[in-house]
């Protein structure tokens, strides 16, 4: 519901913003997504990407097992360098002014002291 609510509100001053969920946070995934948003807006100046996912592990050293690393690693790295990338991709020859990577200072802001 906030995304919708706030899709409206940006959309109302003549802007168009919209979410591309992902069914996981990974390389592939995230080329998925972008190729919906070039479905959706062909010729559009895209001018905003927002990337707000972070995959954190909170509990002590020994105990994070291999497969919480890889799915960090995978969010965190890989997703996010896929995110730059294609962002990047889109830009070319338009105005793209604002790659957003949003989920460390997310993540930061929740982690509990």
């Amino acid at each position: 519901m906030y995304q919708y609510n706030d899709t409206l509100r940006i959309n109302s001053f003549t802007a168009q913003a919209a979410a591309f969920p992902v069914s996981d946070y990974n390389y592939k995934e995230v080329q998925t997504a972008f190729r919906a948003v070039r479905t959706r807006w062909p010729n559009a100046d895209i001018r905003v990407a927002l990337f707000n996912a972070g995959y954190g592990v909170w509990k002590p050293f020994l105990e994070i097992a291999e497969d919480e690393i890889d799915r960090a690693v995978d969010t965190n790295v890989k997703a996010a360098f896929a995110f730059a990338r294609e962002n990047h991709d889109m830009g070319q020859g338009s105005r793209l002014t604002d790659l957003i990577l949003d989920a460390a200072r997310e993540a930061k802001r929740l982690r509990k002291p």
